[in-house]
């Protein structure tokens, strides 16, 4: 098989190719973004043997051999643990934990006897990193530390080490001294992780990337980096909120959408195993606009608190502001009560907030978002503690919504004494709820007017 080199150019903002340096890249409209690259184009001679190839009904299957994190929550959100040889980029806002989370990892990992980890930081001193350890009270002898930016020194470091797990911090930071692009390009991007992985894989190494973000939140560089690697976690959460979520987008080995909470404290991060209590502590019952729904989070359900505010508005357009929820969903459910109910919201501001800064975009929680904005509008508490959920359509029927059995569970395990549900649901789950749903009052409901005659009178 011959190589033969060849140069040409590329943009460091898209990817783009080009046979030619311009000026202007005419795929995103960047200007002095094409630079100079060099690749290999590998010409393929005839009669080289293929590949061999089996039939699907004769591959076996084995166990993938996992290594425990010592987290409960990491180990679910990587499917149950780290996989021998695979390779996992992490992504997060700048200061938002994922250094202490990785150390803290390669800490517990270390625990294990014969488990040796390696960590390669290309963005701080090893003082720093010590400084970080001894905040964290790490104190292990298996952990090896090196700072490093250079590829091939990097690869050689992992060769010569073999330990069972590598992270690098941050892969953004590794270049390769052979291209002319500059650190954290495209180019450079594909040729280190391609590399890293080769590497890495062949020995059976596991391997965790820590990645920047962009201004948008996603991970930098092209998306060819996400499809190579086997698993992509972002680590999410508020600087100044004392709580972290680990969600998975991609996982090859486990489910994806999969989440982890975690507390950030003085000492570092710890586990959050009961997030619905987690997230309803210190909420107020006896005030209008707050109602609670439950989402389903990879395969755990999350009881969360919705809550909503209307003002009266002293401008033109009043505000419309929804934090942590789709807005245009919102605006679909006050277009339903203006409707069916005739409120007029067109003089008042309208605030909806996800307590806890959690996001989703679940259909499951329009019900309880819709009577926590008639809460507020009306200023009327609810009669009860109620838990509800429920899909609402536009001619104001409630649907039914999947995995109602265990967001019902859920509620019953946290305290609550009533729910409104879809009727639909009922009926379709009876017999399972029925078993697991003893002290738990059950509203059926078949659209929004049932509802609100139950929560308001």
């Amino acid at each position: 098989m011959a190589k033969n080199n060849s140069y040409l150019y590329e943009c460091q903002s898209c990817g783009q190719k080009f046979t030619r340096w311009e000026g202007r890249c005419f795929q995103c409209n960047e200007w002095n973004t094409i630079v100079e690259i060099k690749e290999e184009s590998i010409n393929v001679k005839k009669g080289i043997k293929s590949s061999n190839v089996f039939k699907l009904s004769d591959v076996g299957l084995s166990d993938t051999p996992r290594i425990s994190t010592g987290s409960k929550e990491l180990d679910r959100v990587l499917g149950g643990g780290i996989v021998r040889g695979a390779s996992m980029l992490v992504g997060g806002e700048p200061g938002i934990g994922k250094s202490t989370l990785l150390l803290e990892l390669a800490d517990r990992v270390c625990e294990v006897k014969g488990q040796k980890v390696l960590y390669i930081t290309g963005e701080e001193s090893l003082e720093q990193v010590k400084l970080r350890a001894e905040r964290l009270n790490i104190k292990t002898e298996n952990l090896l530390v090196a700072s490093e930016t250079s590829l091939y020194k990097v690869l050689g470091t992992i060769n010569d080490l073999s330990p069972t797990l590598v992270i690098i911090d941050s892969i953004q930071a590794i270049y390769d001294e052979e291209l002319k692009s500059p650190m954290g390009s495209f180019s450079q991007l594909r040729q280190t992780v391609g590399n890293i992985m080769e590497l890495t894989k062949s020995r059976d190494i596991s391997t965790f990337l820590i990645g920047h973000v962009t201004k948008e939140g996603m991970i930098a560089g092209p998306k060819l980096i996400e499809h190579m690697v086997d698993a992509v976690v972002y680590f999410e959460g508020d600087e100044n909120m004392n709580y972290r979520v680990l969600r998975t987008i991609k996982n090859r080995f486990g489910p994806s959408n999969e989440i982890g909470i975690f507390e950030m404290k003085s000492t570092g991060l710890e586990d959050v195993e009961n997030p619905s209590s987690f997230f309803l502590s210190g909420r107020s019952i006896d005030q209008p606009g707050s109602v609670v729904g439950g989402i389903i989070t990879g395969s755990r359900p999350i009881l969360i608190e919705i809550q909503s505010l209307m003002t009266t508005s002293y401008i033109a357009m009043p505000r419309r502001t929804v934090v942590g929820y789709e807005a245009n969903r919102v605006a679909m459910l006050l277009a339903i009560m203006e409707k069916y109910f005739h409120y007029n919201f067109s003089n008042l501001d309208l605030f909806v907030n996800i307590v806890g800064g959690l996001k989703t975009q679940e259909p499951a929680l329009d019900l309880a978002v819709m009577t926590a904005i008639a809460s507020s509008y009306l200023g009327k508490k609810l009669n009860d503690d109620f838990f509800i959920i429920g899909e609402v359509g536009l001619t104001g029927e409630v649907r039914k919504i999947p995995r109602i059995v265990e967001r019902i569970n859920e509620a019953e395990r946290i305290g609550f004494k009533s729910a409104i549900i879809p009727y639909q649901d009922y009926v379709d789950q009876k017999s399972k709820m029925k078993k697991t749903s003893v002290d738990l009052g059950i509203t059926k409901v078949k659209n929004i007017r049932e509802v609100f005659d139950v929560v308001f009178n």
